[in-house]
């Protein structure tokens, strides 16, 4: 059969795809710039994969599972069965119907001989196969006979909260409370036209805002990867200090967080340095129908972390991200990347390097189900996920509420940050302390 052009990778990228022949030309669709994008973000130091982890105290009956992935993602969301197919050269993508399709092929089952920790670390190191649709699912099976599930998503498939979203589509008997406002988009033609205004400023604020602050979490790049988690943190703790000192959720959690990453500076280098974290802002309405994709902007956020007192911090905290949630950031920077989308792959790594340059660390807050829910049947205790760090961001901190307890996760660069469970102990030690003084 005549082959037509060949799409190949760029050096610096990490996956190869194959040839593309005359009939696949028949069955394929036009990607999304924005999606595009997330083609060409990726280096082989820093995959953009989603990563999440979901923990069952019974072993996860396969046939169960299949059945699951088949009638609830793979059916009502065909990119699921869909490869991709792209030019280097253009920067132009498609999504190609696979006609072979299997679900079995995106399942592996292993038997876990190392910490669970140190597995999922590991497997941040490793690509994802583009040869099929670029998705995974893990199921582990842990020395104590309980199992886990370790799901690997390509950020080409959609942003953190529409695959959370489809994720959770999955399981049986989710209740949720809506904790995520959507900004007014305006209803007057003045209101508008302020943010117009608005937009110009903010967009010249982001051109020109300088690179971020030199600090022990930013650097070079490089493999491998660092994984930890805390233990479940009870919603009910997190309101008791929200009503206690009238912050939000996210106050509070960022207001002991940054404790956290505080401490860890200080015993490192001997002193606190603020930097700037990315923060996604999620563009579409959570009460509408899943879809796909990626539709969200980003907000700066200069994490005060040279304030010792945490009342105080919390206070300077909150009154940052009042001022940014009044911001056209999001939008602008939506803007800027479906702009960008339009142009080959170098532009496009221009793009993600320039605003890497900017902050040090992404940082995301997804809600799940109040209560607990079961997936293919088995009941799951516990859930957590990995936000990836495009381009040259060396640290991503992942917030996750589900069944009433809120975890925190962090990713990072092994050579940056060593030994992050660190952090997340010292984060513990932070909620604990706020709560002493509360009570």
């Amino acid at each position: 059969m005549k082959r037509a052009d060949q799409f190949q990778l760029n050096s610096d990228m990490v996956h190869c795809v194959e040839n593309v022949t005359i009939d696949s030309m028949l069955n394929r669709t036009r990607m999304s710039h924005v999606d595009a994008a997330w083609l060409h973000a990726e280096n082989p130091r820093n995959l953009v994969v989603i990563h999440a982890l979901l923990q069952f105290a019974e072993p996860v009956v396969l046939e169960n599972l299949y059945a699951v992935l088949q009638t609830r993602l793979v059916d009502p969301f065909p990119r699921f069965r869909r490869r991709v197919e792209w030019n280097t050269r253009s920067g132009k993508a498609w999504w190609v119907d696979m006609p072979d399709f299997d679900v079995r092929e995106h399942v592996v089952q292993e038997m876990l001989t190392e910490p669970i920790e140190a597995y999922v670390g590991r497997m941040m190191s490793v690509p994802i196969d583009f040869t099929r649709s670029p998705w995974q699912l893990r199921v582990l099976t842990l020395p104590d006979g309980s199992s886990s599930i370790f799901v690997r998503v390509h950020h080409v498939m959609g942003d953190g909260i529409a695959l959370v979203r489809t994720l959770f589509s999955m399981t049986d008997g989710g209740e949720y409370i809506q904790v995520l406002k959507q900004p007014d988009a305006g209803k007057s033609r003045r209101k508008m036209l302020m943010m117009g205004l608005r937009g110009i400023g903010t967009l010249l604020g982001l051109v020109f805002k300088l690179p971020d602050t030199a600090n022990i979490y930013k650097g070079q790049i490089n493999l491998p990867k660092k994984a930890a988690w805390s233990r479940p943190i009870a919603m009910s703790d997190v309101s008791v200090l929200r009503q206690k000192t009238g912050g939000t959720v996210n106050d509070v959690l960022l207001t002991a967080l940054g404790g956290a990453l505080r401490d860890y500076q200080i015993a490192r280098t001997g002193t606190a340095t603020e930097f700037r974290a990315t923060i996604p802002v999620n563009l579409r309405p959570l009460d509408g129908p899943i879809k796909l994709g990626n539709k969200f902007g980003l907000l700066f956020l200069t994490l005060p972390l040279e304030i010792a007192d945490r009342t105080e911090r919390m206070a300077e905290l909150k009154r940052r991200m009042d001022i940014l949630k009044r911001s056209a950031e999001p939008i602008i920077t939506y803007g800027l990347l479906n702009f960008f989308g339009y142009n080959p792959p170098p532009i496009i790594r221009l793009y993600f390097r320039l605003f890497s340059m900017k902050a040090t660390a992404v940082m995301t807050n997804v809600p799940g189900p109040t209560n607990q829910v079961t997936f293919a049947g088995t009941p799951m205790d516990a859930f957590m996920f990995w936000v990836p760090q495009p381009a040259g961001l060396g640290l991503g901190i992942s917030i996750l509420s589900y069944n009433g307890e809120v975890r925190i996760g962090i990713a990072t660069d092994a050579a940056l940050v060593p030994d992050p469970q660190t952090i997340i102990d010292t984060l513990h030690v932070e909620i604990n302390e706020m709560l002493d003084d509360a009570r």
